[in-house]
């Protein structure tokens, strides 16, 4: 297997875990031992894509999700060689719309391996087929389609051979088209078998068999083959309210989004923030889940092994308005995600993720500051007895995946998640390899990029405005030279809600996206849920400008009296300190009394009390910031 790492081709010679790695490089005697996060599969980790869920439209996706489907069989390396391309394309020679042929598939694999573009997908040219082949093509996707519901999706389906040689021809007949390839019909079956495997089972066997089947109370689940074969994935208000970082008052309950391997039980991704749910916990959930764990766990100071990376097979959420929209959608076709979308008022079907939130709840139900499930398990005054900030419940939210991963499971047979997960890939007795590591994200950049919610702003000559922020760099002033005087200018903008200093805008001549920073660089970076509490501040006390001048202003203010409370602190501190030595000194030698020196001090001390009660009068404006969500 050829890699790359340091920007250096070498070859994989042996493979004893995730972080143990041989790799002879070329022209170097010996081998370099490397964990599988530095390795990459091409030279440059960070290729110049062309974020193709921006920039082609609905059909051109379409088009390059199917090609991508079509040879996904290759590109896993299941289908090698030129003859088995060859039967594997058979069926789409004849499209126009595809142009496959076996030197063009070799082509676009190559491509897309390369610079990992969906779009590498797509056809050279773009050709118009003729009027008759459009209604004939409809006509016998028609077909195929009333096959599938009357043979397939029934109590007693019949055989592929026989619903092609002989109910089919009868169908094709009446609608005036030729019969599909047998392989043709395969596929759109197979398809809809995947597609929604549920639906298929309740037509062929009953609600209450499939329900029985997908309620996962056997510990089973029949799309969990292998590692990421299918991912959970929800959102859970974390019973237990935390505090501000400056202040300590409490600022309520944060959420908690958290994806899952199912067969596994390795977690896959989480995101932890103040913020309503939204499509922003879904994309950054799962790009911490596609990338190595290594730069997270650093910034935690946590030592663990969590070798998970990379896009799962399926993705199973929740069925609520916030993970329905476009940009998960149109990121899981460009990446051959499966999404699925559990059905309404079915929680069993996300038992996995489901059972994990009951564990967390287990584990922080008896925290200071902790609300129980419901207000028969709550105790005493949460917001008075809370003691965690956001960065200090992560540390603890982290050493309770830690300890999971790490507890032996009945179900796995005793194994713990991460031997159920190395399991997959070593052989447990001897530590043979068995299957390929995955490979990590070549461009995790793009990736980030990817997953930040998008919107849709005009270009003015003040720059961009997004959430009463103004954003402008020459980068813009360049683009804007290109239009017209006065134009408003359509422009897609991307923001991670963790950091919202800057923003990424796509230029619509290059194609690809430039950074923006925020107009005020002396401001300090501020999440969306920061911003947005300073915002209903301002509301709070009746001021409705919300102008960035008088946001900045605020700001500058807090910051003022922050500084203020805590001198203050500091002085009183000193004081007491000062006294307690006058007494225990006293206390001695009574003489010292009358001494000139212990007199100076006296006369200092005091001098120092008129200092902190014109410095105490800064407290009461810290007043202001204090609020309950």
């Amino acid at each position: 297997m050829v890699v790359y790492a340091g920007g250096r081709r070498g070859f994989v010679t042996g493979v004893a875990n995730f972080d143990n790695i041989g790799v002879r490089h070329e022209n170097q005697d010996g081998i370099t031992i490397y964990k599988a996060s530095d390795l990459h599969q091409r030279p440059d980790p960070s290729p110049d894509r062309r974020f193709a869920i921006d920039v082609l439209t609905a059909e051109q996706l379409a088009i390059a999700t199917e090609t991508r489907d079509i040879l996904q069989p290759v590109l896993d390396g299941e289908v090698q060689g030129r003859k088995a391309l060859g039967e594997l394309i058979a069926p789409h020679r004849n499209r126009p719309d595809l142009r496959l042929s076996i030197a063009t598939a070799y082509r676009r694999i190559a491509a897309y391996k390369a610079t990992d573009d969906i779009s590498a997908f797509l056809p050279d040219r773009t050709w118009k087929p003729r009027a008759q082949s459009k209604v004939k093509q409809s006509a016998a996707e028609q077909a195929m389609e009333t096959a599938i519901q009357r043979h397939i999706l029934c109590k007693k389906p019949l055989k592929y051979q026989t619903i092609h040689k002989e109910m089919l021809p009868a169908i094709c007949r009446a609608l005036g088209c030729n019969v599909p390839p047998y392989w043709t019909l395969v596929r759109r079956i197979n398809e809809v078998k995947r597609r929604d495997p549920y639906a298929v089972e309740v037509a062929q066997k009953g609600r209450r068999v499939a329900d029985h089947h997908y309620r996962q109370n056997r510990g089973s689940h029949p799309l969990a083959t292998g590692p990421l074969s299918c991912v959970q994935a929800d959102y859970w208000d974390v019973h237990c309210i935390l505090v501000d970082d400056a202040t300590r008052e409490s600022v309520g309950r944060p959420v908690l989004c958290l994806a899952t391997c199912i067969a596994t039980g390795m977690p896959y991704g989480y995101y932890l923030s103040y913020e309503p749910p939204n499509a922003g916990f879904i994309g950054v959930t799962l790009y911490e889940g596609m990338i190595p764990k290594d730069q997270l766990l650093s910034r935690l100071g946590v030592e663990m092994q969590w070798p998970v990376w990379g896009p799962p097979r399926v993705l199973q959420l929740d069925n609520a308005k916030d993970f329905r929209g476009e940009m998960i959608s149109t990121f899981c076709k460009s990446w051959g995600i499966d999404l699925q979308h559990r059905p309404v008022r079915t929680p069993h079907f996300g038992g996995a993720i489901e059972n994990r939130f009951k564990q967390l709840a287990s584990k922080i139900d008896h925290l200071p500051g902790a609300t129980g499930s419901n207000h028969t398990t709550r105790r005493g005054n949460p917001s008075k007895e809370a003691i965690f900030t956001i960065d200090e419940f992560e540390l603890y939210l982290i050493n309770l995946l830690k300890e999971h991963i790490n507890t032996p499971s009945k179900r796995f047979g005793g194994m713990t998640p991460l031997q159920k997960w190395n399991s997959y890939f070593f052989d447990p007795a001897t530590g043979e390899q068995k299957k390929t590591i995955p490979m990590p994200p070549e461009d995790p950049q793009a990736l980030r990029i990817e997953l930040m919610p998008f919107f849709d702003r005009k270009l003015t000559q003040k720059g961009l405005l997004l959430d009463h922020i103004h954003y402008d760099s020459p980068q813009l002033t360049a683009i804007k030279k290109r239009y017209a005087t006065g134009e408003r200018i359509p422009m897609r903008m991307r923001r991670d809600p963790r950091d919202i200093s800057y923003i990424y805008v796509m230029d619509p001549f290059a194609k690809t996206y430039i950074q923006v920073h925020w107009v005020t660089p002396s401001r300090e970076p501020i999440n969306l849920w920061q911003h947005r509490r300073l915002l209903r501040i301002l509301r709070s006390h009746g001021d409705k400008s919300t102008e960035e001048n008088q946001i900045r202003a605020q700001e500058d203010r807090k910051h003022i009296a922050d500084k203020a409370k805590k001198k203050t602190k500091n002085m009183r501190r000193d004081k007491a300190k000062a006294l307690r030595g006058m007494k225990m000194s006293n206390a001695q030698n009574p003489k010292l009394l009358n001494d000139p020196v212990a007199a100076s001090v006296k006369a200092a001390l005091n001098a120092a009390k008129d200092t902190i009660d014109a410095a105490t009068a800064q407290e009461d404006y810290d007043d202001i910031f204090k609020f309950k969500l």
